[in-house]
């Protein structure tokens, strides 16, 4: 399956403007034993500020990433994969970033059983290359560093609806003091046929931002959020309702590498 987009976006008025444009393209090839996941995504945004009829304030943020994931399935509960990527990011100070890293996942349950229930654990080590736009807090300006990360998730498909539950944590090999670690959750709770209440959620930890720049945010950096700065959490949630109809029968073809969800 192809699958690409271009999506534009604009507003103003006299005194401020943004414009935005963004791409993506997708290639996936999925069978019962291989899964081969392909995809490239860019953004650039840009907008205009004007006051006291003498000053204009211009902000641009870029951002655009590619990565790809190839997956063996090796029988009933088991799975190997390689994932790799690269990335660039006006806000998060990085001109590339590369990655790959091997994996291998093992299911609680057998794969065949996915469209009701699965607890996946899946366990890679991999190494990433950053190139820096500015000197870092750490004075880097570009490092390589190892890196190894364990994803535990859980997915549920019952009569009253459908859960998921996933945790996940990384430990860069240069910074092994400072993990991170994430959180994230998922209800759709059935009210009647067809008719759902949907809540989701997540937690991060953040001991680790190697990419942040040494020199001092603006004021026009913060307020723009132009710039990514120190945190040591990120939260993010949400609830709605929808509505399905069609079939009742799930197509899902191979959900290995797929987490709890």
């Amino acid at each position: 399956v192809f699958r690409t987009s271009v999506n534009s976006y604009f507003n103003g008025e006299q005194s401020n403007s943004d414009r935005s444009l963004s791409g993506s393209f997708s290639a996936n090839r999925i069978t019962v034993e291989w899964k081969v996941e392909l995809e490239l995504y860019g953004n650039d945004s840009r907008s205009r500020f004007s006051y006291d009829d003498t000053t204009t304030f211009r902000s641009k943020q870029q951002s655009w990433v590619g990565s790809g994931m190839v997956v063996r399935s090796l029988g009933a509960h088991w799975s190997a994969g390689l994932r790799g990527g690269l990335s660039g990011s006006t806000s998060r100070n990085t001109s590339l970033a590369t990655h790959l890293a091997p994996a291998i996942e093992y299911n609680l349950f057998p794969y065949a059983q996915s469209t009701r229930r699965q607890l996946t654990f899946n366990y890679s080590v991999g190494v990433q290359t950053s190139r820096y736009r500015d000197s870092t807090i750490y004075g880097q300006i570009q490092e390589t560093f190892g890196y190894h990360e364990l994803d535990v998730g859980l997915g549920l498909r019952q009569p009253w609806g459908s859960a998921s539950f996933e945790v996940s944590g990384t430990q860069y090999w240069n910074d092994t003091s400072h993990p991170n670690a994430s959180i994230y959750g998922s209800a759709d709770i059935r009210i009647v046929r067809g008719l759902s209440v949907n809540f989701y959620g997540g937690y991060s930890f953040i001991r680790s931002q190697r990419f942040l720049s040494a020199a001092n945010a603006t004021q026009e950096d913060v307020l723009l959020q132009l710039r990514q700065l120190r945190t040591s959490y990120s939260y993010w949630g949400g609830f709605g309702l929808s509505y399905t109809f069609g079939s009742v029968y799930n197509n899902v073809v191979n959900p290995r590498f797929g987490g709890g969800g």
